[in-house]
């Protein structure tokens, strides 16, 4: 009769390839929408054949937000705008029907808020375009905007954009000397 650990050995391996699974399932160590460097996209929840991004048609980005500087000053403002598009029309612009559109970061979610939000926070059904002024009132350092659009409460995407609140240069103190004259005729010349 062989040893016990020879018997089990062959259902150990198996339990053991089982507890793995495969390398196609989602896995709970990918970081959350916004802890990485860059624009992530996480999937969408729901089926609305919409997409949220840059650009429309063919130069359609899915997961990105434009913003005029990523770099804003303490106290000044950059404008943040993206697209909602039909992804199952040749990704035009969705201007069918309202789309409920939320921002986050973590300067605008402080209580008092370091940072404000200015323009249309509603989807325009005209362009499908979302235009807004982000102020970076007394943020600083980095401030990930994360923005959530949701038609009919089914998600259809939540980019989000890294702004560098950069700290505004201090004017330095100039003091004025009187001249002093000095003579620009020659001297010890020879005659």
């Amino acid at each position: 009769m062989p040893p016990l650990f020879l018997k089990l050995t062959p259902l150990l391996l198996v339990l053991a390839l089982a507890a793995c699974g495969d390398s196609d399932s989602d896995s709970s160590s990918d970081p959350a929408p916004g802890n990485g460097g860059g624009n992530e996209q996480p999937p969408v929840t729901g089926n609305t054949g919409l997409a949220i991004g840059s650009g429309y048609g063919n130069d359609f980005q899915e997961g990105e937000i434009q913003a005029s500087s990523t770099n804003v000053i303490r106290g000044g403002t950059t404008e943040l705008t993206f697209n909602i598009v039909d992804s199952n029309n040749g990704n035009l612009p969705f201007t069918e029907e309202p789309v409920n559109i939320t921002f986050s970061s973590g300067c605008l979610n402080d209580s008092p808020a370091r940072s404000s939000l200015d323009g249309s926070l509603s989807f325009s059904e005209s362009s499908g375009t979302v235009t807004v002024s982000y102020s970076a009132d007394t943020c600083s350092g980095t401030d990930v905007v994360s923005v959530s659009a949701a038609l009919n409460g089914e998600i259809i995407g939540q980019p989000v954009i890294n702004l560098s609140i950069i700290e505004p240069v201090q004017a330095q103190t100039l003091s004025v000397s009187t001249p002093e004259p000095q003579s620009l005729s020659p001297i010890n010349l020879q005659s």
